[in-house]
């Protein structure tokens, strides 16, 4: 149905190609609806209003907020999915997506009702720093398998020292 919608053609499908997307992924895609979020504030702020009635104008951005919601859904939708891959592997890494879900739950609901307040925007602000540590988190695993060591700190200059080789000889690697 949404492929009958008209619209800007902009809107990225989260998983479309099969494959399930990183944290990194997830936050190219909130960071555009958060742009999409600007401008439709900003909008609203020069006097537009995206649920009142008349104008063509009006169920434009209504018909806008509506899309955004299903983003912020399917968004939502893949975090969770990838949330609960990450605990499936016993470590408990998906815990922090879930708490992200919730925030994104809050704001798909204000879209939905087409309340967007400042309230919605620092949720949106929170959202998008909590992705930016899982993609940090991420990023960081992939290296885990590759940079296990066990450090005796009998002697902590010696331990240090030991620290400072492992970590300049592992930069230097990548």
């Amino acid at each position: 149905m949404a492929s009958m919608m008209p619209g800007q053609g902009n809107c990225q499908k989260p998983g479309g190609s099969g494959q399930q997307p990183s944290a990194s992924d997830i936050k190219k895609m909130q960071d555009s609806l958060s742009k999409q979020l600007d401008q439709m504030k900003k909008e609203m702020e020069k006097g537009k209003s995206p649920g009142g009635k008349g104008g063509n104008k009006n169920q434009g951005m209504s018909k806008e907020i509506a899309q955004m919601a299903a983003q912020q859904a399917a968004i939502r939708q893949q975090l969770e999915k990838l949330a609960k891959e990450l605990n499936e592997e016993g470590k408990g890494q998906g815990n922090e997506l879930k708490k992200i879900s919730l925030l994104m739950e809050e704001n798909e609901k204000d879209l939905a009702n087409q309340n967007l307040t400042n309230q919605t925007k620092l949720r949106q602000q929170e959202i998008q720093s909590r992705l930016l540590k899982a993609e940090k988190a991420e990023r960081e695993l992939k290296y885990a398998d590759e940079f296990d060591y066990i450090l005796v700190n009998d002697d902590l200059e010696t331990a240090k020292k030991e620290a400072y080789k492992l970590v300049k000889s592992f930069v230097e690697s990548k």
